[in-house]
C-alpha cells in the first residue's frame, strides 16, 4: 500500500520541499495518504537532511540502499 502511495506523490521531489517540524510530528492511520511523509519520517525512511530554521526542515533518503529499494519497489509496482 505504502508503495501505491508513493508511486502518487514522488517521493524524490521531496528533497526541495520544506517541511514543517508539526506536520512531521502528526501521524493519523486513518488518513495515511495525507501524511505519508510523516509516515516516512516517524520510520526512518526519510531523515532531516537541512534545517532552515527553528521550524523548517528538508528531507531525503537516509542512505543510498533506503533510496534503491524505494526505487526499486515503486517500478517493481508500475510493471
Amino acid at each position: 500500500m505504502v508503495v501505491r502511495l508513493l508511486n502518487k506523490r514522488y517521493v524524490e521531489d521531496l528533497r526541495d520541499e520544506p517541511f514543517d517540524i508539526f506536520e512531521l510530528e502528526r501521524y493519523d492511520i486513518t488518513q495515511i495518504e495525507k501524511h505519508l511523509v510523516s509516515l516516512l519520517f516517524q520510520t526512518g525512511y526519510l531523515t532531516i537532511t537541512t534545517k532552515l530554521d527553528e521550524d523548517h526542515f528538508l528531507l531525503n533518503y537516509p542512505n543510498k540502499e533506503v533510496r534503491d529499494s524505494f526505487n526499486y519497489f515503486r517500478v517493481a509496482e508500475c510493471v
